[in-house]
């Protein structure tokens, strides 16, 4: 492809459809900072430490959002242990 944009938008609807077909396996947060690792990087973010930090804290931090304070469980595959954790607070 000419255009590097059209390219990225591309691998982005790609990336939907991996967390959609991964979310029930791999759970929320797993699918969510795999995916927003590969968006950071695509808009040029070379942060390592940065994108790791946001790509991991960002989505726990959604997850706790819902889980604790909506009381809405989303799945969370081999994290499951962490609703365990995080109900007994």
């Amino acid at each position: 492809m000419k255009d590097k944009s059209v390219l990225a938008g591309v691998v982005v609807i790609l990336l939907g459809v991996a967390f959609v077909a991964l979310f029930k396996t791999l759970g929320y947060v797993i699918c969510a900072a795999l995916i927003s690792m590969v968006i950071m990087f695509l808009i040029g973010k070379r942060n390592w430490l940065q994108m790791i930090l946001v790509s991991i804290l960002v989505p726990l931090g959604m997850w706790f959002i819902f889980f604790k304070v909506l009381t809405v469980n989303i799945p969370m595959g081999p994290l499951s242990f962490l609703s365990d954790l995080v109900g007994k607070l």
